[in-house]
Formats: structure tokens, C-alpha cells, sequence
């Protein structure tokens, strides 16, 4: 029998976990790290395919015989699915013959190009997000004319931060969709009980999609001119004004024009040649039937809304997101962070994404993030959504009736987000779910982990220490109800992993995962205020220094050894606090096989306890 050394044992007062709390985290690694790309995109197909024909049979608002649109899902490695549509009725082509859609068909995507400047701001190293706005446009205190001091807008204390994150204050427009000139919805302003308007008080420019571009001259001249809807910071309204004033300023910050900024930080790098602010040959494109803003030159407003793009363009720049392509990772982490919330419980803006926390998703109800952003022109409606527990993408854009917009994107998400879970799902079970013993299958050391057909992923049903049950005490020691049907051990991916292929060495992977402990959710029981209350606290418990929580699972091939490139399913599992690595049960392969040779050549560990690797 082995013994562990004498270590101290740190107890923590256990912090009570409420009954609506989940684990914290994914429940799985993203796709890349667990399914084949051409597996992940042949399953997927016939089901996304499903969706979408069905919805162009039942469309709701809208009529796919003039709404062509594109859709494309990515993972971190390439393109896993599209589907193309191409309305039998277009509008008019002035330079060009129409195509039918692909991943190569130019769309306009609007305030997408919201998120192309906030990226552009992160690459360039001339502009600080917690820089004031007027440290490059200083002209928004000069000349104001606000006459009551208290509705000024104070333009020393927004940021760049404040303007990307919607949380500056200012207003939403310059001078767009003022009803004193909009003839549509509002073609006889006085009849509609409107007092009459001097023309002086009207936006010299951009009132109007068939008006004249602004310059960025008129556009802050208009915006010091206007009281602030908001105290800075104090709560997010959408501004499509922040975003021409970062344009402005990534300009003079550069001393490059707004184009020659997004070729040079974002579209040259990315190889996205099909990207652009002004416009393309209609030929290139999709020009819906009806009033549409194809043409239309935003002008010093590009930085807002002016971006023309394609779907396989887009797909690039969102693998650009997911592999932290042009940006460290902890940049990117912090880019897909919620800054402020939103109308409602479930919805945040970010920098400039628009996020959604849903339950509705997952087979356990847990909360799964959608970070997304739209856009909306005349005839032209766009979605982007990054999906990080999973490493997706999607790619939603519409010419046509804008109805087509949301249809879409319910259904499409509603699908892709079960399916992929339970393609991830099914995969762990064979890479992951495995009784783990010490060398030579004793298991007076031993982990069972298991990966249930619903609920949270990895579970650890089973855990014995030197002959003791250690996984009712970790329950205890965790502040677990003492039945141990009412909560569960599971471990969470941390994200953190390297890839190896040591001289000598089988080829695979190491992860570390953290375990928590979780009570079960009990729908019966009422809920009280704070019982929505959850604070993710992980890594509460040392021994000797070390935590007992941190599990890290060595993945390589069942026949490494043999020179084959076979499945990679987790060989060896190593407890930091405990010092004890254990090894895959692989009794159908022989009492010692190939697994446990590859596990121990992958760290050269020689006894299940190594009291010295750290």
C-alpha cells in the first residue's frame, strides 16, 4: 500500500451554493479541441440544411421570393456549414449583371462595422481605450452652444472605452431619422400635431438615406451641440455617433484614413480582399428588390455602419476572433466580456458586441453567452455571432425584407447550439469516461469519471484516496448536503492546455480542468431573492500547497506506441494536491496495455505517485 506524505490541510469556510447556481463555465472544451472539423461539419449539415429549407417554406414576415440572404457557421479551424439563397426577384444592377449568392457575394452588414473599429482601436498602439476622446478631437469643448450647463455633456470624462462600450451618454444620431424631414413616417408634421421647425435647426447633413454624407467636421460640430442623454458611464444606450467620433479619432491617432487604418490593421492581415468601405460593382454584391441603401456613401460615418463585406470575409475575421489571430488571448477574453447591462435581465452590451446569457439552449438549462452584433441599412440586415463555449461562429446576412433577419437566427441558433452540445457530448463519453486507477489497476486510487446523456459534462462519480472514500469528503468539506444524490463533483475545462510531441514521445495533449462541487437543482423548491445570487469561487482548497482541485487529464492516442494516429482519449489523469497520477482502465485491452505505456512515456512518470514533479 502507498501512503501519501503528510502535507497540512488548508480548510476554507465553505461558501453556501444556491439551489439556481450552475457550474461556472463551459461544460466541455470548444469543438477544436474534441471533434474532427469534417466530422463536426458532415453531422451538422442535414440538420442546419432541415432548418433552413423548412424556414423558406414557413417564412414568418417575410417572402423568400425577394429576400436572398447567406448563412456560414465556422469553428476556429474553417467553415463547417453555409447555405446560400438567392431571391428569384432582384433589384436593379447598374453596373453589373446579377449572380446568385456565395460565400464570395458582397453584402452590406451596417453596424457591424461597429465591431471592425473597436478591433481596429485594440491592434493600434497609438490610441489607449482609457484615453479622453478629446486628446483627439479637443474642438468637442470648444464653441458648444448648450445653454443649460447642467444637460452639457462632459466630453473630458468619456473615453474611448466609454464611447466603444455604448456607455458615453451622447446621442443616438447626428441628424438621422429626425421626423421633421421624414417624409415616410411622418409626411405632414404639422397635421400630426408638430409645432413648426426652423431648417437652421436641422443636421446640415445624413438627416435622411437619400442626404448628402456628413464630414467629420459636421459630425462634431453637431455632436458638442447636443444635450447628453446620460451621465458618462452611468448606464449603455446605443450611439451611432461614438462610433464616427473613434473613426475620427483612430484617424488622427494614426494620422491614416479610416480605410487605410482597417486595411492595414485588420483586412491585409486576415487576407480578407473582399472587404471594403466604399462600394463594389453591383455585380460583386446582392441588390434586394425595393428601396435599398446599396449606393449609399456614409461618408466620415464608415466607422459606424459603412463596412460592404462577405460572408467567407466574415468567416475569416470571426476565425481571427476564435484563434486570437491578430490579438493575445487575454485581450480577446476581455474584448467578450459583458460592460454594462442592457433592457433586459438576460442582455449586456460589450465593446461593441451586444451579448445574450440564454438557458434555453442546453440540455441542463445552464446559461450559454451569445456574443453578437447587427446590422440594419435600408434592404440589408446582418448578424455576427460568436458562440465561445463551443469556438463557433455564424454569419447571418439578408438582402431583402428585414423580417427574414430574426427568422433565421432563431432557428438557425436554436438548432446549431443542442446539435453541437450533443456531438460534444457523445465524443466525451469515449475520450473522457474511464475508471482511472493507479498503476496496475489498484484501485485503492482511483477516479471514476462520468459523462451523463444531459446535464453539466464531466462528473466525478467515484474517488478513492489511499482506501478512502475521498469524495464524500471533499462533499463535506465543500459544504455539500450530506445525501449524496443532492449535488455533484464535476470538473470544468479552464481553457488552459498544451499541445506536445516530445522526441520518444507519444503525440497528444495536456489539459487542466477544475473541480467544484455543485448542488443539484431542485425545480420543486420556491426561490428566494438571493438564491439567483452566484459567485463563481473556484480553487478553494490546498493541501500542502497545492490545489486538490486542479486535475489535469493527459490526452494521446490508444496506439501511439505502435506509430498509429489513432482516437486521442485521455490516458492519464494527474491531482495536483494529491500527488497521485492515475491511468486509464483498459482491462478489454489487457490488464497493463497500450495506454498505460503511452501515458507514462508522455511524462516519464515511473510510479503513480511522483512526489517530486512539482
Amino acid at each position: 500500500m502507498l501512503f501519501l506524505l503528510s502535507f497540512f490541510l488548508v480548510f476554507i469556510a465553505p461558501v453556501a451554493v444556491q439551489g439556481e447556481c450552475y457550474a461556472p463555465g463551459p461544460a466541455f472544451p470548444p469543438v477544436n479541441r474534441i471533434l474532427n472539423n469534417t466530422f463536426l461539419a458532415q453531422q451538422l449539415k442535414p440538420i442546419l440544411d432541415k432548418v433552413v429549407l423548412d424556414n423558406l417554406i414557413s417564412a414568418v414576415g417575410w417572402n423568400p421570393d425577394n429576400t436572398s440572404f447567406a448563412l456560414l457557421v465556422t469553428s476556429s479551424e474553417g467553415t463547417v456549414w453555409e447555405y446560400y439563397h438567392t431571391a428569384s426577384i432582384l433589384g436593379d444592377y447598374e453596373d453589373g449583371q446579377p449572380t446568385d449568392v456565395s460565400g464570395d457575394t458582397a453584402f452590406r452588414v451596417a453596424s457591424i462595422s461597429k465591431t471592425f473599429t473597436v478591433y481596429a482601436v485594440l491592434l493600434e498602439n497609438e490610441i489607449g481605450l482609457e484615453d479622453p476622446i478629446t486628446k483627439y478631437i479637443p474642438e468637442l469643448v470648444e464653441g458648444g452652444h448648450i445653454h443649460e450647463a447642467f444637460l452639457e455633456v462632459q466630453w473630458d470624462q468619456i473615453t474611448i472605452r466609454s464611447l466603444a462600450s455604448q456607455l458615453s451618454g451622447i446621442r443616438r444620431e447626428g441628424g438621422l431619422s429626425d421626423l421633421a424631414v421624414d417624409t415616410v413616417q411622418n409626411p405632414d408634421p404639422i397635421a400630426n400635431g408638430f409645432p413648426p421647425v426652423d431648417k437652421s435647426a436641422l443636421a446640415p447633413c445624413m438627416k435622411n438615406s437619400t442626404d448628402r454624407a456628413c464630414t467629420s467636421e459636421e459630425i462634431f460640430r453637431t455632436a458638442r451641440n447636443k444635450t447628453k442623454v446620460f451621465n458618462v458611464n452611468e448606464r449603455s444606450s446605443y450611439s451611432n455617433v461614438a462610433f464616427s467620433l473613434l473613426g475620427l479619432a483612430l484617424e488622427r491617432a494614426t494620422g491614416k484614413p479610416y480605410d487605410e487604418v482597417l486595411r492595414d490593421s485588420i483586412l491585409k492581415p486576415l487576407g480578407m480582399d473582399h472587404t471594403r468601405t466604399t462600394k463594389p460593382r453591383g455585380s460583386a454584391g446582392i441588390i434586394p428588390y425595393g428601396p435599398n441603401d446599396w449606393a449609399q456613401d456614409l461618408g466620415a460615418d464608415n466607422p459606424s455602419g459603412g463596412v460592404y463585406t462577405t460572408p467567407n470575409d466574415l468567416a475569416k475575421y470571426l476565425r481571427s476572433i476564435l484563434n486570437s489571430q491578430l490579438l493575445p488571448q487575454s485581450v480577446i477574453n476581455e474584448w467578450m466580456k459583458p460592460h454594462s447591462w442592457n433592457a433586459g435581465l438576460n442582455s449586456a452590451y460589450g465593446m461593441p458586441w451586444e451579448i445574450l446569457r440564454t438557458t434555453k439552449l442546453t440540455s441542463d438549462g445552464r446559461g450559454t453567452d451569445l456574443i453578437t452584433k447587427s446590422g440594419s441599412l435600408t434592404g440589408y440586415y446582418s448578424n455576427i455571432i460568436l458562440i465561445p463555449e463551443f469556438g463557433l461562429g455564424l454569419v447571418i446576412s439578408v438582402a431583402g425584407d428585414s423580417a427574414a433577419r430574426p427568422d433565421l437566427r432563431e432557428n438557425v441558433v436554436s438548432a446549431l447550439v443542442p446539435a453541437t452540445e450533443k456531438l460534444i457530448r457523445d465524443e466525451a463519453k469515449s475520450v473522457y469516461a474511464s475508471l482511472f486507477t493507479a498503476w496496475g489497476g489498484d484501485q485503492d486510487w482511483s477516479i471514476k469519471i462520468k459523462v451523463p446523456d444531459e446535464g453539466p459534462g464531466l462528473e466525478v462519480t467515484k474517488w478513492v484516496s489511499n482506501g478512502t472514500d475521498f469524495l464524500s469528503f471533499y462533499g463535506r468539506i465543500s459544504g455539500m448536503p450530506n445525501d449524496p444524490e443532492k449535488w455533484q463533483a464535476l470538473l470544468i475545462p479552464t481553457g488552459v492546455y498544451t499541445e506536445h510531441n516530445k522526441v520518444n514521445n507519444p503525440k497528444g495533449s495536456t489539459e487542466v480542468w477544475r473541480l467544484t462541487a455543485v448542488p443539484k437543482r431542485d425545480p420543486a423548491v420556491a426561490s428566494k431573492v438571493f438564491d439567483d445570487f452566484c459567485i463563481t469561487d473556484v480553487d478553494a482548497m490546498m493541501y500542502g500547497g497545492l490545489s486538490i482541485e486542479e486535475f489535469t487529464i493527459y490526452k494521446a492516442s490508444e496506439n501511439s506506441l505502435v506509430g498509429s494516429d489513432g482516437k486521442m482519449v485521455a490516458l492519464m489523469v494527474s491531482i495536483a494536491g494529491m500527488r497521485t497520477y492515475l491511468f486509464r482502465d483498459v482491462r478489454p485491452f489487457g490488464a497493463i496495455g497500450p495506454s498505460h505505456e503511452a501515458a507514462r512515456k508522455m511524462q516519464n512518470v515511473q510510479s503513480p505517485l511522483n512526489l517530486n514533479n512539482r
